[in-house]
């Protein structure tokens, strides 16, 4: 029981870093990136799609909210910095540093891969 409420916990944390965020407009990231908002709305449920829009959606969604820098590097004290009151903070800085130095063959690849490693390991705690 325990360990289901970490995880609930861990998967808000991963929505409210990525997908809430009073200084990133997610409509302008979907705009920018092209993206079908359906598929946006099912990654901040858990179903990440492989898609190049999407990919590109984060990417943007990261470099708004400073999670990224220009050069595409994920920058996780910010994400640490950002980790929402009620969120087991050793479970997410875990997290964080599990993910954060996963490559993509660009930016928008990176932030995919890193935003995939943060949902895929959030059942290991």
């Amino acid at each position: 029981m325990k360990q289901a409420v970490y995880i609930l916990l861990f998967v808000f944390f991963v929505c409210e870093v990525f997908a809430i965020d009073g200084n990133v407009n997610k409509q302008e990231c979907i705009r920018e990136a092209s993206v079908n908002p359906a598929l946006v709305e099912k990654a901040y449920n858990g179903q990440v799609s492989n898609v190049r829009q999407l990919q590109c959606y984060f990417k943007c969604y990261y470099e708004n909210a400073g999670y990224m820098d220009a050069e595409g590097h994920i920058q996780p004290e910010k994400l640490k910095a950002n980790i929402p009151t009620g969120v087991n903070k050793v479970m997410a800085n875990k997290a964080i540093d599990l993910c954060k130095d996963r490559k993509g063959k660009d930016s928008c690849e990176t932030a995919y891969v890193v935003q995939k490693c943060l949902l895929d390991n959030s059942i290991q705690f």
